[in-house]
């Protein structure tokens, strides 16, 4: 995975270290311009881990402050790891940006993703928020140095399905502590990445098979 080595002690030296707040950057356009992916308050792209193909984009996120000497970004207290992931829709059937929702539930309600989803990774909450779907969910081999829970949400736009997760980093913060403040960062996150990429049409192509798209969660 293209996090392996890049989290070694608990995220202290997280990535390469820029010299300045000039070097920081705030946004990024991927799937040949199709898609902006912008970070919270106090998050910068982690330029040099950016993968952006044919077959989709992996951009993570990281604290400023962890990334440039003399930035005057905060560093968030608790700081998590953020990443977002774009790949293009190509399946047959159409549905609209807003019915993911609701297919979604249906088949999460139904308990078909279990089987989908294997035995060592799981959705432990999930809910609607909007047109996107978020759930907090746990791995059974996460990241180097980061957390086995989650959140993350999924949604879908221009073509496009966006799955954004939000990781804290392992021991430093109780699991109830970083369950709130995960939510919040997951949230802000999903409403700037929302905001940046208005909606062109009405439709897009979405998957006919759920649980296969919907595994993008727990990956």
């Amino acid at each position: 995975m293209v996090l392996s080595g890049c989290l070694a002690g608990n995220g202290v030296g997280l990535l390469p270290s820029g010299p300045s707040d000039a070097a920081l950057v705030h946004r990024k356009s991927v799937a040949q311009g199709q898609v902006n992916v912008v970070g919270p308050k106090n998050y910068c792209i982690a330029t040099d881990l950016v993968r952006d193909g044919a077959k989709g984009a992996f951009v993570p996120l990281a604290p400023c402050a962890a990334m440039a000497r003399g930035t005057k970004s905060t560093m968030p207290d608790p700081r998590f790891f953020l990443s977002a992931v774009v790949q293009p829709l190509n399946a047959d059937v159409t549905l609209t940006e807003e019915g993911l929702v609701p297919a979604a539930r249906t088949a999460l309600d139904a308990g078909v993703m279990r089987a989908a989803f294997g035995a060592k990774a799981e959705i432990l909450t999930y809910r609607g928020e909007g047109q996107a779907l978020v759930a907090q969910t746990r791995v059974g081999k996460p990241a180097p140095g980061l957390d086995a829970t989650q959140w993350r949400a999924i949604f879908l736009r221009n073509g496009h399905v966006l799955a954004l997760s939000v990781s804290g980093f392992e021991g430093e913060v109780s699991e109830e502590a970083g369950q709130k403040a995960g939510e919040a960062v997951l949230l802000q996150f999903l409403s700037t990445m929302q905001a940046a990429n208005p909606t062109n049409g009405p439709k897009v192509k979405a998957p006919t098979v759920l649980p296969k798209f919907l595994r993008r969660l727990l990956n």
